[in-house]
């Protein structure tokens, strides 16, 4: 059977951008020796090998022993498995007995195959930051911005803790930690990047770097006050929650150099998330990193705290301009 190299995200680190490229390049990918295969993919990754977090343990199982048969195949390749859910429950909470159960799972089906597990670790207050503002896009967030779930010292932000997982649950595998940032990667791009873990430096990702085209501080406030119900109460619309158009109406209201980009932490709250994992961060750089890799964590550690103020707010014109 083939060597495996998994991808397991983290959340909020391009992993949706090489999930793409990969899927949409499989043919140049097999003329250099590498598989995306389509066991357990769904919507260009393989989200199928999360299932039994997902509470379907049978399909889970299913899916591992179909991936096994087709990876069989494969004893010339390299195949390539990508899924930022594998490092953790969810995008808001690391629900450790059963990311270890999956971890388990995989691990007995494909163990010892799995070459390689690579793992981008991004600065935890703009991890943080980033999660929260996801949250409140999929609505399931309100006027609650406590991140005090996403902190813990036994969570996916806390990369030695997470390290001491991944070797119990895959002791052969050799474990890939890469810095995540733009200025980190060869392009400003995470997709170039994981094409040079891979040893990939032919390929190119066509798009080149593309950094998230970060909401407003109106915007999120027009989701919040969505997610609320507020703007039901105050427009008096039944259908407000499930009205695309409207929300379409509001990012073309906001997005323009006029509106300051959504910061959800204060100064304080980015501070005391740092502060929280000093001692871990140290500790992870020292075991699990080494030359350039830990010389650009360290520096993304380093960095000062942001001092620009939350600002998830909007005024009445803003609305009535919205609507208008």
């Amino acid at each position: 059977m083939a060597n495996i190299t998994l991808h397991m995200g983290q959340y909020k680190t391009g992993s949706t951008a090489i999930q793409k490229f990969l899927h949409k390049h499989k043919g140049p990918l097999w003329d250099r020796g590498f598989v995306y295969p389509n066991t357990g993919i769904r919507t260009e990754a393989h989200f199928g090998l999360t299932d039994f977090i997902e509470g379907q343990p049978k399909r889970a199982r299913d899916t591992y022993e179909a991936l096994r048969t087709e990876v069989s195949q494969y004893r010339d390749k390299t195949v390539i498995l990508s899924n930022e859910a594998l490092s953790g429950y969810s995008c808001r909470e690391f629900n450790e007995p059963w990311v270890r159960a999956t971890w388990r799972m995989l691990s007995d089906t494909l163990g010892d195959h799995i070459a390689r597990i690579v793992l981008y670790v991004r600065r935890q207050d703009d991890a943080v930051e980033s999660r929260l503002i996801q949250h409140i896009k999929a609505r399931s967030r309100g006027t609650d911005l406590d991140f005090s779930e996403l902190v813990q010292a036994r969570g996916a932000l806390n990369y030695s803790y997470v390290d001491a997982l991944l070797r119990d649950c895959f002791p052969n595998s050799e474990l890939i930690y890469r810095p995540y940032g733009s200025a980190f990667f060869r392009g400003g791009s995470a997709v170039n990047d994981f094409l040079d873990v891979l040893g990939l430096t032919d390929m190119e990702d066509e798009k080149g770097a593309r950094p998230n085209e970060r909401p407003k501080g109106g915007f999120i406030e027009y989701l919040l006050m969505r997610n609320n119900g507020d703007l039901k109460d105050f427009l008096g619309r039944k259908n407000i929650r499930d009205d695309h158009t409207d929300i379409g109406r509001a990012w073309r209201y906001f997005n323009s150099d006029a509106f300051p980009d959504a910061t959800v932490l204060t100064p304080a709250d980015r501070g005391q998330i740092m502060a929280g994992f000093e001692d871990s961060n140290a500790a992870f750089a020292a075991a699990c990193l080494s030359g350039q890799d830990r010389q650009n964590f360290e520096q993304m550690m380093q960095k000062p705290v942001s001092q620009i103020d939350k600002n998830v707010w909007m005024s009445a014109r803003d609305l009535v301009g919205i609507f208008a």
